[in-house]
């Protein structure tokens, strides 16, 4: 029950990430882009030389982003990474049904234009969450079992 229960908090949390995937990229570049990076890289403002303090700021990872609808993020970037990896597996149209329904488009509106069945709409999703559920895994991103 516990194992089940787990498994489907991090099927919710994967849909989030899905969701808010452009959010992500915008929130991680405005992290890497303003003033106050400290979200960036905290040891950086150790190094006396500015040069060198600016460069570790910016290949380190953004290490958080909260989202402007409370959606806490830690490493944004590996989740990132992660979805990109599912969408190399992906076939070019699976790729672009994924991106339709995680980007505010229904299932009718998706079948209309995509030319396909509800239920496989429905197959690819579900794949296409347990496809980055393993990724995020690897990523040491989420844990489903303790």
């Amino acid at each position: 029950m516990i194992k089940e229960r787990r498994r489907k908090s991090a099927y919710r949390y994967i849909d989030k990430i899905l969701r808010h995937r452009i959010e992500i990229e915008t929130a991680v570049d405005e992290a890497r882009n303003t003033n106050n990076r400290d979200t960036v890289c905290k040891s950086a403002n150790t190094i006396s030389d500015p040069t060198a303090s600016e460069a570790i700021k910016n290949i380190a990872p953004v290490k958080s982003v909260t989202l402007q609808n409370g959606l806490h993020v830690k490493q944004p970037e590996k989740w990132l990474d992660a979805i990109n990896r599912l969408f190399d597996v992906l076939y070019p149209e699976e790729a672009k049904i994924i991106n339709m329904i995680y980007g505010g488009y229904n299932a009718i509106k998706t079948s209309r234009e995509c030319n396909i069945d509800f239920s496989s709409i429905y197959r690819l999703k579900k794949e296409c969450r347990h496809i980055l559920t393993e990724i995020a895994c690897q990523y040491g991103l989420i844990q489903v079992v303790e």
